[in-house]
């Protein structure tokens, strides 16, 4: 901790909370950076964590309106580019303003295929009143860190999005969020390493634990702080996920027997 303090210029500092989208941002970079890695040369936390994305920009304009129609939009003209990515991150759609009936607050719960959406290459996203974004992943990393906005500044306080987001511990689908051409070639199913979720009220509380697994035996356990105890994946897949880690399913390679081998040695 010392050393990401130091390495931050006190951007990060022990003891101050800090933002979970802020600090994985800022920390795969500067490892990247540490190990002698440019936007053009590689290291290992690219080659690890980094996929790329298509971003098809579209150029809006209004049809001229009146007072008896609502105005129009037009699709004049799109660009597209792709970048490269070491997260993916979704935003939870908001909570509801009004409480229930028994005056408590509602707590919404979508599946992630939901906030996926957002990078199925058809969902529109506003960027400014007359531009617009869709995205799509162009090319899949061998695993990919999911972040959840759970934090918004409403101009008055930072509110907290406390939207449940129900999500596979095994075989996450992405291939419906990757451009055909790319899906048809690669692996597309991925499993769930770790979980980072926020258990505070708000973003000054450090109320956080995090969910990892042992591979060799398939156990989950719950840390936080100091404390370690085994865990259901139940209960991880209605959790406040803010950070989630993925590992690409990649397919089992089959051993070819030498029959060559076999042959030679039925002829001795």
């Amino acid at each position: 901790m010392q050393a990401v303090t130091l390495l931050s210029n006190r951007r990060f500092q022990i003891g101050t909370v800090g933002d979970v989208l802020d600090f994985t941002s800022w920390f795969l970079n500067a490892l990247h950076t540490e190990l002698g890695g440019t936007k053009k040369k590689s290291t290992i936390i690219t080659e690890t964590f980094q996929g790329t994305l298509q971003i098809t920009t579209e150029k809006l304009e209004k049809i001229s309106e009146d007072q008896h129609s609502t105005a129009q939009i037009k699709v004049i003209g799109a660009t597209v580019t792709k970048i490269p990515f070491l997260f993916l991150t979704m935003d939870p759609p908001s909570m509801p303003i009004f409480k229930d009936v028994q005056e408590r607050n509602i707590i919404p719960q979508i599946p992630m295929y939901t906030a996926l959406a957002k990078f199925d290459g058809k969902t529109v996203t506003p960027d400014g009143e007359l531009q617009q974004k869709k995205f799509v992943i162009a090319k899949l990393p061998r695993y990919i860190i999911v972040v959840f906005r759970r934090f918004k500044n409403n101009n008055f306080f930072v509110e907290k999005n406390r939207t449940i987001v129900t999500f596979p511990v095994k075989n996450l689908e992405l291939r419906d969020y990757v451009l055909p051409s790319t899906s048809a070639d690669v692996a597309t199913k991925y499993d769930l390493l770790a979980n980072i979720c926020h258990e505070g009220d708000n973003h000054k509380d450090d109320s956080c634990a995090v969910n990892v697994i042992n591979k060799a035996t398939g156990v989950w356990y719950r840390i936080r702080d100091m404390e370690v105890e085994e865990t259901a994946p139940q209960l991880m897949s209605v959790s406040e996920a803010s950070v989630q880690i993925y590992e690409q399913k990649l397919p089992v390679k089959t051993e070819v027997p030498d029959t060559k081998h076999e042959d030679d040695t039925m002829q001795q």
